[in-house]
């Protein structure tokens, strides 16, 4: 398996569609395309793609999405879903991995049939580029080695998993089942993002930081400490990160710009959880 990260889904409870509908337009999504005859829809900002769906159960982030040749699928424990038009592989908690032929996405231009376009009001862009990692309670850790995930740094209290791809990381909590999850998207311009999140009305954490104590170049390092932002790291190599709680009922987002660097490291995630 190759495990070629494609979207995230996320689930809601009947009822608050809307409330849904508000917080994604104003993170800069747009919505794409609806389903026929359920309640689930796609919703897009540049390569962050979101399957938003209805469910009884699972509140939050609920799933994963790769795209994979149809070779490779059929090796897995999966089964066909009609509603989705995706196979499916679901654990014991009800976390859903789906995956989709290359084939499908060559021949359909999306991810199934069932799924039309909508009219769309393009959003303004709030700057995410990409979904680039999910902190997830250790609940989950044994199925991502079926999927194509391989094993990382392991540190403390956390392991991480990474796609053969690099494309998609995971940071699992040791012996934490219960942890709102995170998700890691990643920016061009952080201070940029952080500028609009901020003006959109979203929680960030405080954390003061002192732009002597970062091995960032002077203007670096003023622009880090002016948006009040958490960097790792020097000139070469580094990563600047902000932690906002919550811009998704039972999800946590961690926005980062970075260069030559590929995770999240474990400094950051004590920074914003312990």
């Amino acid at each position: 398996m190759n495990g070629n990260f494609s979207f995230i889904e996320y689930s809601y409870p009947a009822g608050l569609l809307e409330v849904m509908t508000e917080k994604l337009q104003r993170l800069g999504f747009t919505w794409c395309t609806k389903h026929r005859t359920h309640p689930m829809s796609l919703w897009i900002q540049n390569r962050c793609i979101m399957l938003l769906r209805e469910s009884d159960k699972n509140h939050g982030i609920s799933g994963i999405g790769y795209v994979e040749p149809s070779a490779n699928i059929n090796k897995l424990p999966v089964q066909f879903d009609p509603l989705t038009d995706m196979f499916a592989m679901q654990t014991n908690d009800g976390f859903n991995h789906y995956f989709v032929s290359e084939n499908e996405i060559e021949y359909t231009g999306s991810i199934g049939f069932n799924f039309e376009p909508v009219e769309q009001v393009v959003q303004q862009d709030s700057g995410f580029e990409y979904f680039s990692g999910l902190l997830t309670p250790e609940k989950y850790y044994n199925d991502y080695y079926h999927i194509g995930y391989e094993n990382g740094k392991q540190v403390d209290n956390y392991s991480s998993l990474i796609t053969k791809n690099k494309r998609f990381h995971l940071l699992v909590r040791q012996g934490d089942t219960n942890a709102r999850p995170c998700l890691v998207i990643d920016t061009a311009d952080i201070f940029a993002t952080t500028a609009f999140l901020t003006w959109q009305g979203f929680e960030t954490k405080t954390f003061n930081t002192d732009r002597s104590k970062l091995d960032l170049s002077d203007k670096l390092s003023y622009r880090v400490a002016a948006y009040d932002c958490v960097a790792y790291g020097t000139n070469k190599s580094y990563t600047i990160e902000n932690f906002f709680v919550e811009p998704l009922p039972n999800v946590d987002v961690i926005i980062r710009q970075r260069k030559n660097t590929l995770s999240v490291g474990e400094q950051s995630i004590r920074q914003y959880y312990e």
